[in-house]
């Protein structure tokens, strides 16, 4: 019998979102492992039977529909169906869910949106109708895991959290594929182009847009010349310096940006900097001096996104890096979890939860952290009633990130892993900790009315910051005698320029899209715009990635060299035709944040699923219709290139979709966007300029190919005016064969095979080439190094060029909408030496399997 209070007499299918999670609860209840096919792992005793997903098993199926405009909208999602690589997954969980003895299932994945909706998906797919419960797991320590189990929940209890859960995938569905494929559709016919694929969604367009925004303030930004004026003041202590500081100024009616740039020690008009040099040098001055103490409070305990942002400023680890380590601080393939759940957008604990503080902190006496939790104790430092760290009101699903009572051995944690539990435990005891207080000190010193000013500050208490080893430095300033006057030895003007804003970095950019991109530096007041930001913690990081990978950004440096992340030609072209369009909701960021804010309200039952729906569709129909009405007049858009054409001599004109002459067919004619690429002015002017009566040519990045894959080319000129792209097809011909590594003579091409990093060469001359990661079923991998794997490795080359024939391999389908996806075959050669593929023949499925299919 189960321990749960509501669960019924018998045994339970629990199911976990990973295997090690599967492996942790299992420990943890003392269930022992079953022996199951290799990859099923499952963990059985009277009471429970545990076993786990794999992440998504299910997923709705796409839609099949022609990629144009006529076909829209898109009604769906439709069916869920399998995800082929985890299709044994699901029917190993099907067939425990329907065994005679069971008489309920548990979830026990990740608490929160996610963890609730791969769950209800999977019981949905399989149409299971037992009692379900949910284990709602905020730590994984083993007593974490026993409570919970020991008090486990009706999943009606949860149906708000579901709700939303299907809230948020059904509108990521509806303006995902039908955006995409309305914007595809559109800027194909626009740009005269057979298939520009753009991809746009509910929350990726928003941050792309931000990122967008801020590289056009950067790149129109013009500089402004200004100096600052820099005194040093002789007295009878010595000498000391001070910043001249324009008394009347006031930046009430400045615009944001001005208040930015413009400050009351800077001068911009160079004769009213000389005229303060000249009327204050070598004259007298009076000193007044104002002190004060000054106390600085510790940040609040860490949510996902601010350590996030810490860890990228601090150690320079993205968004995506950080996450995957706390998952591994809070999953640890070696048992327990060291920390609290971490996909958490809180910042406090519950009310009640001061003694379960009072406990880890006492666990911490017996380790390196031993001085800063005893001294913790024994100052009676840990305040239930202090609501910076104790606010249940301020607590949503989880609450913040902090460590637990299973304490790791320091020394088997890696590099990255020692640094975040650092930072996590550190900032846990920096919150109880008094605050660090200095006593600052303003000088002012009054030269012919002109104010210089100079700043001191004394340490007084390190407070806090003595947790993280980090005390202020005293800024001394010599003392002054009462009534004293000091003389202007020395004037110094340094001429210095504006800077535009920053560009983004992980940090800033997860800011960003906290604050649905208003500039709020103040911890407190953020919290209160948390939840109209862009996404969730969970989510956001994979957002930056996508856009990555998707070619829209891009991590790069800036002109200073700091790491950065920049939108690229094709990112600003996006943004640019949906402002065209005049699709405002899918580029604004308070307003996708607006729609953040209502999920959460279906969380907590104050907002309807259906009316959410509602206005989604509403908007899916509005983008959907400004793609079909929106008709570009391509004369609105001419205007002179500033070059004349290389092969006629003609003025270049820049239209909406290409660069060319009165005469296109006659002289140069470049299409605006190349293979998923738009070509700027710019390198249209440079390529151009390159012809030398033969060919013009310039390398470029970021083109896309048919796969949805990056690929960099050569933009080729020809003679004709015509363009085409070389990407290196005919690489092979420059490849000196004898550099390479052998296979030996293959009796079946009648030739020696060679290869390198990417191909196998064979045939007269290596003419022939087959690539290592054709139809490589790893390129989507999550895995750097999987990705790298080779889907036709040596050793089946070598069975391939000998015998004829490869062994059984996986494989994935070129076909974007390919029912199955996955399949395994063996690789031949046909007579012309083209590779071809022997499909393994499929077992029938039974009766059963068919029904769990359909």
């Amino acid at each position: 019998m189960a321990n749960g209070k509501d669960s019924p007499n018998g045994t339970l299918v629990v199911i976990a979102e990973k295997p090690s999670v599967a492996k942790l609860i299992a420990s943890a209840l003392d269930v022992k492992k079953t022996d199951v096919a290799k990859g099923l792992d499952c963990y059985e005793n009277e009471n429970f039977v545990i076993t786990s997903a794999v992440g998504h098993l299910v997923e709705y199926e796409k839609p099949k529909k022609k990629w144009s405009l006529d076909a829209l909208p898109l009604n769906g999602p439709g069916e869920l169906i399998p995800i082929a690589r985890s299709k044994s997954k699901l029917t190993f969980i099907n067939k425990l869910l329907k065994r005679k003895d069971i008489v309920g299932a548990v979830n026990a994945c990740d608490a929160g949106r996610e963890g609730e909706l791969i769950f209800n998906q999977i019981i949905n797919y399989l149409k299971i109708k037992i009692p379900c419960y949910r284990a709602w797991m905020q730590s994984m320590t083993k007593k974490e895991i026993k409570k919970e189990f020991d008090n486990l929940k009706p999943a009606d209890d949860f149906k708000d959290l579901a709700n939303a859960a299907l809230g948020r995938t059904i509108a990521d569905w509806k303006i995902g594929m039908n955006g995409t494929r309305a914007m595809t559709a559109w800027s194909s016919k626009a740009y005269n182009v057979p298939f520009n694929k753009q991809v746009v969604g509910r929350v990726k367009t928003p941050t792309l847009t931000l990122v967008v925004l801020r590289d056009e303030e950067v790149d129109k930004f013009i500089p402004s010349s200004y100096h600052e004026l820099e005194a040093t003041f002789k007295v009878s202590s010595g000498e000391y310096k001070g910043t001249y500081i324009d008394k009347d100024f006031n930046n009430k009616d400045f615009t944001d940006e001005e208040k930015r740039t413009k400050k009351s020690d800077r001068i911009f008009q160079t004769d009213k900097a000389e005229n303060i040099i000249n009327s204050c040098n070598k004259k007298v001055g009076e000193i007044s001096e104002s002190s004060k103490e000054r106390k600085e409070y510790s940040g609040a305990l860490y949510d996902l996104t601010t350590l996030q942002r810490e860890s990228n400023s601090r150690f320079g680890f993205t968004a995506n890096s950080t996450l995957k380590i706390v998952q591994s601080l809070y999953q640890p393939i070696s048992g327990e979890g060291y920390i609290t759940y971490p996909r958490t957008d809180s910042r406090r604990l519950p009310n009640d939860h001061a003694e379960e503080v009072n406990k880890l902190l006492n666990v911490f006496g017996q380790t390196e952290y031993s001085k800063h939790s005893k001294y913790i104790l024994e100052n009676n430092l840990l305040k239930p009633e202090n609501k910076k760290i104790f606010d249940s009101e301020k607590v949503s699903d989880h609450f913040a990130i902090i460590p637990t009572q299973n304490i790791p051995n320091l020394s088997k944690l890696n590099e990255q892993q020692l640094k975040l539990y650092d930072l996590i435990v550190k900032r846990f005891f920096a919150v109880f900790y008094p605050p660090a207080i200095t006593l600052e000190t303003i000088r002012d010193t009054v030269v012919e009315g002109n104010i210089f000013r100079t700043s001191g500050r004394i340490l007084i208490e390190k407070g806090w910051k003595e947790v993280l080893d980090n005390p202020v430095q005293d800024k001394l300033i010599n003392t002054v005698e009462p009534n004293e006057e000091a003389k202007v030895i020395n004037i110094e003007r340094i001429n210095k320029e504006t800077i535009p804003k920053a560009r983004y970095t992980d940090a800033t950019l997860l800011r960003g899209m906290e604050t649905a991109g208003n500039d709020i530096d103040d911890d407190e007041l953020m919290h209160l715009m948390k939840n109209k930001g862009i996404g969730t913690p969970a989510t956001r990081a994979e957002i930056i990635e996508q856009l990555i990978r998707e070619t829209y950004l891009f991590r790069t440096e800036d002109d200073n060299g700091k790491k950065c992340i920049t939108s690229s030609t094709r990112g600003k072209k996006l943004i640019e035709d949906l402002q065209m369009l005049k699709i405002d909701q899918l580029t604004s960021a308070t307003l996708t944040g607006e729609w953040e804010l209502k999920l959460r309200e279906i969380e907590k039952d104050k907002y309807s699923y259906e009316e959410f729906i509602e206005e989604i569709e509403k908007f899916r129909d509005e983008i959907i219709d400004k793609a079909k009405n929106t008709k570009v007049d391509t004369d609105e858009f001419i205007k002179k290139l500033g070059i004349n054409c290389p092969i006629k001599n003609l003025p270049m004109f820049e239209t909406f979709n290409r660069y060319t002459t009165d005469l296109p067919d006659e002289s140069t004619n470049i299409n605006k966007v190349i293979s998923g690429r738009p070509i700027a002015p710019s390198e249209a002017i440079e390529l151009i300029k390159s012809y030398n009566g033969n060919e013009g040519r310039i390398r470029l990045t970021g083109f896309i190919s048919r796969f949805g894959s990056s690929y960099d080319a050569d933009v080729v000129l020809t003679s004709t005016g015509k363009y085409k792209l070389d990407w290196g097809q005919d690489e092979q011909k420059k490849i000196n064969l004898k550099e390479l590594e052998s296979l030996g003579h293959s009796s079946v091409v009648d030739s020696e095979v060679y290869y390198d990093n990417d191909y196998y060469y064979y045939g007269k001359n290596g003419k022939n080439r087959l690539a290592r990661r054709m139809l490589s079923p790893y390129l989507n991998s999550e895995d750097e190094e999987e990705r790298k794997k080779d889907s036709l490795p040596i050793e089946e080359a070598e069975k391939l060029f000998k015998d004829g024939k490869t062994s059984v391999l996986q494989f994935k389908s070129k076909r974007k909408n390919a029912r199955m996806p996955f399949f395994k075959a063996k690789v031949y050669l046909d007579s012309k030496f083209r590779p071809r593929f022997e499909m393994e023949l499929r077992k029938k499925p039974t009766k059963k399997s068919k029904k769990l299919v359909q």
